[in-house]
Parts: C-alpha cells; sequence; structure tokens
C-alpha cells in the first residue's frame, strides 16, 4: 500500500491487485461527518500526518487538532476533535484501534478505541514532536526538535530520553522522522 498525501484537496495514489492507481480523495465539509459544531475549519497546508493500516482504514490529522478518520478509503471522513488546538504532527496507527499521535506543543497521545479518544500520555511542552512509531502496541519512539528521542515499552506509560551520540554540530539537531 502506497499512500501519497496532497494538502487539500487529498489525493491518495495506491498501487495493488484490487484498486485503481491514482484514485483522487477530496476531503471538505461535504463528505466529513461528526463535526462538533457543523464547521470544517482548513487552512493551507493544514494536514500534516496520515496512516492507513489497510486499504479501507485511515486517518489524517493536523490543525486545531483535527483527526479525520475513514473506514471506506477516503470516500467519507469522520471529525474527531482533540480537546486542545495542537497541530497534530504525526500519527501512526499499529492496528484499527490501537493508534499514537505527537503534537508540536509536546504532547504524545494514545488512543485504544480507533481515534474516537485520545488521552496525553507525555506532556512536554517545550519540545515540538515531529514523528512517532510503534512497533507494536507496547513499544514505540518518538522524535522531535533539539534532538529529543523518546523511548517507551511499555504502551506509554514511560518514556526514557535516548541520547543521541557522536553527534558534531553547533546546534542539536531537529529530528523529523
Amino acid at each position: 500500500l502506497v499512500v501519497v498525501l496532497m494538502i487539500t484537496p487529498v489525493a491518495f495514489s495506491r498501487t495493488s491487485a484490487n484498486q485503481k492507481p491514482n484514485r483522487k480523495i477530496t476531503i471538505a465539509a461535504s463528505n466529513i461527518t461528526n463535526l462538533p459544531d457543523g464547521m470544517a475549519r482548513f487552512v493551507p497546508d493544514n494536514m500534516f500526518a496520515v496512516d492507513f493500516v489497510d486499504a479501507a482504514t485511515g486517518w489524517v490529522a493536523g490543525y486545531y487538532g483535527t483527526i479525520l478518520m475513514t473506514k471506506n478509503a477516503g470516500e467519507t471522513w469522520s471529525h474527531h476533535s482533540l480537546p486542545f488546538n495542537d497541530i497534530v504532527r504525526r500519527i501512526d496507527f499499529i492496528d484499527a484501534m490501537s493508534g499514537w499521535a505527537v503534537t508540536n506543543r509536546g504532547k504524545i497521545l494514545k488512543t485504544a478505541d480507533g481515534g474516537m479518544s485520545w488521552n496525553v500520555m507525555y506532556n512536554a511542552e517545550a519540545i515540538n514532536f515531529r514523528d512517532v512509531f510503534f512497533i507494536n502496541t507496547m513499544e514505540g519512539w518518538v522524535i522531535g526538535h533539539e534532538a529529543n528521542i523518546l523511548h517507551t515499552i511499555d504502551g506509554g506509560h514511560n518514556w526514557k530520553l535516548q541520547n543521541l551520540e557522536n553527534f558534531k554540530g553547533r546546534d542539536l539537531p531537529r529530528l523529523n522522522g
């Protein structure tokens, strides 16, 4: 499965035996359900993250704590906002229920219900997190500015800072997955 994200409208390019390549899917207020006030807030470059666990089930996320989910390959999207306005930089789902997200304001978020609700598992407001990756429901990494690398082996209950060794340079790098 190959997924390419373009900012509003969104175009997914897929290569598989079951699907037509270069299928274009639009994310617009007309095909988003569950909007809290009936309004979709789109601004230029507002989606940063995309993740699909199969050909039909996926999420996109971005500005204003916006997380959209589809169960039908993008024909329709369900809106699930976070209770804060952070930019969701990346999302990573292990399966249709278990997922992670990171924000520009130092939050690591976890869902166990497919993105319907999210729990803050770690909060370090001074860190701009850029990416998240889990190999299973227990072990994963988060990276961010100032060479921050966090690792968990207990499903996000505890995070350990990992050091960037042998780095030579004036400023610590802004790690981006």
